[in-house]
């Protein structure tokens, strides 16, 4: 009961900052800290309801950071590879084998020393969406083989995500309202989504753990 309760609260957090973001005007000012308290939520129901799941957990103490670089800094960059290593954790979490960790790395000191000479953000970008696909990848192979309830909802968080980073490239870009609102639109339910594909104790993604 306690968890429904917690559910409506995300719920209409999403609702809220998504009005907020439709009507711009004098409480412009505090979307951001309203879209961050949404952020902040998942966090600690992840903490409360989710306690034996420490990489669900992992994944949203990270995207505490990524979104606090892109909300407050306005630090693309960082943002990036951050969001990109919350994507191998979360990828690590539903298909648990070390070489998801040990290409993280790989790919991560490839893309810092082409960043290094080159200074594109299109970089960062591309190593990011490597690890988004592989995240939604991993959790696509999940549902094929379990067809669970939780691995469902992976699923259909990470194509959210798809759609929420289709939105920040094209408001990257273009610089539309209509994107702009399309990013935080995808990317609540994402979260609610990522929030809810924990299996219980016991169960077993990967019978070579």
């Amino acid at each position: 009961m306690k968890q429904r309760y917690a559910d409506t609260g995300l719920i209409g957090l999403i609702l809220v900052y998504s009005w907020l973001s439709l009507n711009p005007g004098r409480l412009d000012m505090v979307v951001d800290d309203v879209k961050y308290l949404y952020v902040f939520s998942c966090f600690v129901y992840a903490f409360i309801f989710y306690r034996y799941d420490a990489l669900l957990r992992a994944f949203f103490i990270l995207l505490l950071f990524c979104d606090y670089f892109l909300l407050f800094s306005q630090n693309m960059h960082k943002a990036i590879v951050v969001f990109a290593f919350a994507h191998a954790i979360n990828a690590y979490r539903i298909q648990p084998r070390w070489r998801i960790l040990l290409l993280y790395l790989f790919t991560l000191g490839l893309m810092s020393l082409l960043a290094l000479k080159f200074h594109r953000l299109e970089l960062f970008a591309g190593f990011y969406a490597f690890w988004l696909l592989a995240d939604l990848f991993a959790n696509i192979m999940a549902y094929r083989s379990f067809r669970s309830t939780p691995n469902r909802y992976g699923v259909i968080g990470l194509v959210l995500f798809v759609g929420c980073d289709l939105s920040v490239a094209w408001n990257y870009m273009h610089h539309t309202r209509l994107a702009y609102v399309g990013m935080w639109s995808f990317y609540g339910p994402a979260l609610f989504c990522i929030l809810h594909s924990s299996h219980q104790p016991g169960h077993t993604l990967d019978n070579s753990r």
